[in-house]
């Protein structure tokens, strides 16, 4: 989100962002973690089941490998590419009943 709002010029849409980012914090990308990424990139593409194209920054392994390290659940839209490598629950699961 935040590349395309610098793309795009959107400082209201960075303060925003900064904003939800100091309120709930986040967690750190270090090398164990992009590695076991890799790790996932290689296995999806051998299940011929890749969540990117070949040359993309595949989000969706780095942000399973966080998840996994710290054994979380990833609540999220997309749930069909997450959930072949971590738990991951659709949002709408969360939102109470009214």
């Amino acid at each position: 989100m935040r590349r395309e709002l610098i793309r795009i010029g959107s400082l209201k849409g960075l303060e925003h962002v900064d904003a939800l980012k100091a309120a709930i914090g986040y967690l750190p990308l270090t090398t164990a973690v992009m590695v076991r990424a890799a790790e996932l990139w290689a296995k999806m593409r051998n299940l011929g089941t890749p969540t990117a194209p070949p040359d993309a920054l595949d989000a969706d392994v780095i942000l399973a490998a966080i998840a996994e390290s710290v054994g979380a659940i990833i609540v999220t839209e997309n749930v069909g590419h997450l959930s072949r490598m971590v738990t991951a629950k659709h949002w709408r699961e969360f939102v109470p009943k009214s």
